[in-house]
């Protein structure tokens, strides 16, 4: 759905009949809608009133900190694991609600997909000790395979975690070598 452009008096020459200022729509804009509702945040409004920094940079600063804190605090396992559950904990609650069948079907496979992960992770913790940026590449793995539009878990599910549960759960111990 793309909306029409709103032109205004200015713009095409014209001049306003009454003395009402021009209103420009930026329903559609993400930044705008951002801003509107950090604007509805009296401690940030506070802030931004106070001391002239702009409600969106100074959101994005907080939030930064607040990753870097916890990064200190936790520890970068606990922060990837936070990352990893919290978001699609959320949106897996959220999705019980809906009647969306696709929707079931991802939260699904990404929990498949944590799981097997989070067993392998643990089986070879001792050698993915040396690996040195090894956190951040879980953190955007997991991001890659909650986020809907990426389809992470459907490549994941499908290629490599039903070869493992096959191999581990249904095969025969002689015929596995």
């Amino acid at each position: 759905f793309i909306s029409e452009p709103v032109i205004s008096a200015s713009m095409t020459g014209e001049k306003l009949k009454d003395d009402s200022e021009e209103r420009i729509d930026l329903s559609n804009d993400p930044v705008a809608r951002i801003d509107r509702f950090l604007g509805s945040i009296q401690p940030i409004v506070f802030i931004e009133t106070r001391y002239g920094i702009p409600r969106v940079p100074l959101s994005i600063g907080f939030a930064v900190l607040v990753c870097l804190l916890v990064l200190k605090l936790v520890g970068a396992e606990g922060f990837v694991n936070a990352v990893g559950f919290m978001y699609p904990a959320y949106m897996s609650f959220k999705t019980i609600e809906s009647d969306d069948h696709d929707t079931h079907i991802h939260w699904l496979m990404y929990w498949v997909v944590f799981g097997v992960f989070h067993i392998l992770e643990k089986a070879t913790d001792v050698l993915l000790f040396w690996v040195k940026w090894y956190y951040p590449l879980k953190l955007l793995f997991l991001i890659w395979c909650f986020l809907p539009f990426t389809n992470g878990t459907t490549f994941e599910n499908h290629y490599y975690v039903v070869c493992i549960i096959v191999c581990l759960f249904l095969c025969d111990n002689a015929s596995v070598v």
